[in-house]
């Protein structure tokens, strides 16, 4: 932290970006910045989905997942071995994340600052959704989405491999 706190003093400005939710990703921020004794001025969450001025304690970019591709993806992992976790605008202001097929819900809910629900559809059917985390058990099947993704939606959607066996969009 002393690395930190000596950049900070010299005019530089750290800028958390991670994969996390807005919850998570400002707990970090915010233990960098008593570590680093410097306010920090942004911060990207949900790999780039959200972009907050701290400044200003504001959003100032947001990118969602359009809803029809969102069911379109939950619908080809119906029936598979294949488990979501669905972010959304409703979700993170409530602190909540939308699961299908999750288990160990308490251990996850309590690394994620949140509390995880099983879908029902209707949930996010009017909410924006900025990111869907996918994994599995079986290698292939998260492989199997990747391509059917890349095959489907290369020009809409991104996709971040964390291992071999989960996925974020």
């Amino acid at each position: 932290m002393n690395t930190l706190r000596e950049y900070s003093k010299n005019g530089g400005n750290i800028v958390i970006s991670t994969g996390r939710w807005p919850i998570s990703a400002l707990k970090i921020n915010n233990d960098i910045e008593e570590h680093s004794g410097n306010k920090n001025k942004y911060l990207i969450a949900m790999n780039g989905a959200n972009i907050f001025d701290l400044e200003n304690n504001k959003l100032i970019f947001e990118k969602h997942i359009d809803n029809e591709i969102i069911k379109n993806i939950l619908d080809y992992i119906s029936g598979s071995k294949i488990a979501a976790w669905i972010y959304s605008k409703n979700g993170i202001e409530n602190r909540i994340i939308y699961s299908v097929k999750i288990p160990l819900k308490k251990i996850i809910s309590k690394f994620n600052y949140g509390k995880i629900v099983e879908l029902d559809q209707s949930q996010i059917d009017n909410d924006l959704v900025f990111k869907i985390l996918l994994m599995s058990y079986h290698k292939s099947l998260i492989n199997n989405v990747i391509e059917w993704i890349k095959k489907e939606y290369d020009d809409e959607l991104s996709i971040v491999k964390i291992n071999a066996k989960t996925i974020e969009i």
